[in-house]
């Protein structure tokens, strides 16, 4: 027993430390990104790329919005480099539980694309410090909208500091004149830090890798596959500053179904281990009409465990994911047209363990069974009017459509969440050109959403509905997703290239969004982002 203890809790100690040498090598390799963007700013970029431009320039390229990276090889291929750096705050009431009622984000982007002889590479990394104040009900994971039922909640709102970084690129080579190979990879670390008892501290990471083909089967008509996998790990230590208060903490395990325990003074440590595997398929004509269709299929398979030194098994959940997106481009000679059309099917089935804690060999898993469902169905139609312009375009006019419906079911003792919503929204951005000289560009736009809820019905068919898990977060989140709402929003962009013989672009952006509910608490929530960069 002892033995197994010992070998147990220096496995924790050597998984700690791989954690902190995997953060630090993506800090290193993030910098190392943003020393190389800055480097190429000596290089000629094939465009003057204002905001409206680098807008146009990702929506007409079909394939760089996809997960098959050998087809950026058939969008354009320009070289570009940007970076910015943004503050965005959210204020109001208006949120799910388990976000701040103020959030602070500081956030630092580098993207850009080079060609490489005959490899076009491209690669972005993004670093966000964030400060969450007054979220409830969450006391263990970094991501609590993630899909993982079995985590820990309490009953005091704290603030919380985050850090995420999250580095990801993309290569395509030609190996012939029909054939394209090619590899996405991302890697996310992201760290989280409760700041009143009971205390966390969670680290989540993931590492991503998606290898691609694509064959032509003629000039305008090709067809792509790719594969999926990624791992997940989730390290959260749970742990009370203050012995003498008695704090109640939640073992949950879905629609509010929890176990209380009178605290945890010896502190609790959640693991959470998946692994992911999925594909994805792609269809294109490139004609006068630019056509896409692509379908990816995941599944994912994560397991909750308590504890490191004597794991627990508290559950498992069975995560599958269905996309099909249809994707639509034409450019006239005076008004371009760009259409999306998007199906999104998702199953999850939590299995929870009955286990016993043998003396010898620790935790032993005696049965499991599905105990849990949770299915959620999206379909949306976005549609774009461009009217074409030199830089980019002159002015945009879009719209979309958005049904959504959730069902889930715990399944004993019964409980259950049904809803569904529709979102209609509008936008509308107009380009004006201030000046020929040195590219001076003011880039405005404004939007409207309204979120209609058609249904909605909660019941907790448990034995504790007094619980906090029940009538704190169960119902706020209940209310909050069955909540008819609208915003409004605008926006403005300035740019201009920094001298006459500078292909560097300068930009400065605002944009402000107020969004109001009048249903159970007449609540509302605001956000503000500003940010400053370049691209050249």
């Amino acid at each position: 027993m002892e033995s197994y203890i010992n070998r147990k809790m220096n496995e924790k100690m050597n998984e700690k430390m791989n954690e902190k040498i995997i953060i630090r090598y993506s800090f290193l390799t993030g910098a190392l990104l943003f020393v190389f963007f800055w480097s190429v700013k000596a290089q000629k970029t094939d465009k003057i790329l204002s905001p409206a431009a680098m807008e146009w320039m990702k929506t007409t390229n079909l394939w760089r919005q996809t997960s098959n990276a050998a087809g950026v090889l058939l969008d354009d291929t320009i070289r570009y480099s940007e970076l910015s750096a943004a503050y965005d705050a959210y204020r109001g009431a208006f949120r799910r539980p388990e976000q701040g009622e103020r959030e602070n984000n500081l956030t630092f982007s580098a993207e850009g694309a080079e060609k490489l002889k005959n490899t076009y590479v491209w690669g972005r990394f993004d670093y966000m410090r964030q400060t969450v104040g007054d979220a409830r009900y969450n006391a263990s994971l970094a991501d609590p909208f993630r899909g993982m039922p079995y985590y820990v909640i309490d009953e005091n709102a704290s603030n919380w500091n985050n850090q995420h970084y999250d580095l990801a690129f993309k290569a395509a080579y030609p190996a012939s004149s029909k054939l394209m190979l090619g590899i996405e990879g991302s890697y996310r670390a992201w760290i989280g830090a409760k700041q009143r008892d009971i205390r966390v501290d969670s680290r989540l990471y993931t590492i991503d890798l998606k290898p691609s083909v694509v064959y032509a089967l003629a000039p305008d008509h090709h067809i792509g596959a790719n594969l999926h996998y990624y791992n997940l790990k989730e390290y959260s230590e749970m742990s009370i500053l203050n012995v003498y208060i008695l704090q109640n903490a939640y073992e949950m395990y879905g629609l509010g179904n929890a176990r209380r325990t009178s605290g945890i003074d010896n502190g609790r440590d959640g693991v959470y281990i998946g692994n992911n595997a999925g594909f994805g398929l792609q269809y294109a004509y490139s004609g006068p009409l630019q056509v896409l269709f692509t379908t990816e299929w995941d599944k994912k398979v994560e397991d909750a465990q308590v504890g490191q030194s004597l794991p627990r098994d508290e559950g498992t959940v069975k995560d599958v994911r269905w996309v099909t997106r249809l994707r639509a481009f034409r450019k006239g000679e005076r008004w371009s047209h760009a259409l999306t059309l998007e199906y999104l099917h998702r199953h999850i089935d939590g299995i929870e363990y009955v286990t016993l804690l043998n003396e010898s060999t620790g935790w032993e898993s005696l049965r499991s069974d599905i105990r849990s469902k949770y299915r959620t169905q999206n379909t949306a139609v976005r549609y774009t009017l461009f009217a074409n312009g030199a830089d980019g375009y002159d002015w945009l006019l879009g719209g979309e459509v958005v049904y959504s419906k959730k069902k889930d079911d715990y399944l004993l003792p019964a409980s259950q969440m049904t809803y569904e919503n529709i979102i209609f929204a509008l936008r509308a951005k107009k380009n004006i050109r201030l000046s020929a000289r040195l590219s001076k560009r003011l880039l405005l736009g404004v939007d409207t959403r309204y979120n209609a809820n058609l249904s909605g019905y909660y019941r907790y068919g448990g034995v504790y509905p007094d619980y906090v898990a029940v009538t704190g977060l169960m119902r706020s989140d209940f209310e909050y997703l069955t909540s008819s709402f609208y915003s409004v929003g605008a926006s403005a962009a300035y740019s201009q290239r920094l001298n006459d013989r500078s292909g560097v672009t300068a930009f400065a952006k605002a944009a402000f969004s107020y969004t109001h509910s009048g249903d159970y608490h007449s609540t509302n929530r605001s956000r503000l982002l500003i940010s400053v960069g370049c691209n050249f």
